[in-house]
């Protein structure tokens, strides 16, 4: 994905409002979701790294990192071990209590950039959602939120309102920069909350 972002924090095809702070970015953004510790997570480590190492993304969403087994430092030193020149700086944020102590699930944002902020909110059937705003240079930012939502298959008005929470926490943070979401949304794209996003 290819953007020209202003530093006014308008993204479009023109220059910024700072006088010729825009710049062009291109991004690779994907997500993944780990699956805590289930289908031999160990063998499936250097797999992952491999692919995400190919891949080269400077952003990556991840769902269900198992953090007992220290997932994200495993698959993070495997992706190194494959690509040394692939540094990715991370942020961990825990589902509420007491499915954080039961689980040991977290989401992760992992990223080429210097995260700037982040922030948390915390949504309906013990799930997560995680903000993180990205210096990607020159005064520009990326915005990014992460989460894994409700998986029932009739749990479509759960997830509506975790969209709509994470929504919310959107409009609280928006300053106009590039927003991407990730997760694992665990719907289709027939729910009403599809589009939102």
């Amino acid at each position: 994905l290819g953007y020209i972002i202003g530093g006014d924090g308008r993204v479009g095809c023109g220059g910024g409002g700072d006088g010729g702070q825009s710049q062009e970015l291109e991004l690779r953004v994907t997500t993944i979701n780990l699956r805590n510790k289930e289908d031999w997570w160990e063998d499936r480590i250097p797999l992952l790294a491999e692919e995400l190492a190919a891949e080269g993304a400077d952003i990556v969403g991840m769902q269900e990192v198992s953090t007992p087994e220290m997932q994200l430092e495993v698959l993070l030193d495997a992706v190194g071990d494959v690509d040394p020149s692939l540094a990715y700086e991370s942020e961990l944020t825990l589902k509420p209590e007491p499915y954080a102590t039961l689980t040991g699930e977290a989401l992760a944002t992992v990223t080429r950039f210097p995260i700037a902020e982040t922030d948390k909110k915390f949504l309906q059937e013990g799930r997560v959602a995680s903000f993180a705003r990205l210096d990607v240079g020159r005064g520009n930012f990326v915005d990014i939120y992460n989460t894994h939502l409700f998986p029932d298959g009739d749990g479509a008005d759960i997830r509506a309102a975790q969209i709509e929470d994470i929504l919310e926490m959107r409009s609280e943070h928006d300053d106009g920069w590039p927003t991407f979401f990730t997760g694992d949304f665990n719907g289709t794209d027939d729910e009403s909350w599809y589009c939102l996003v």
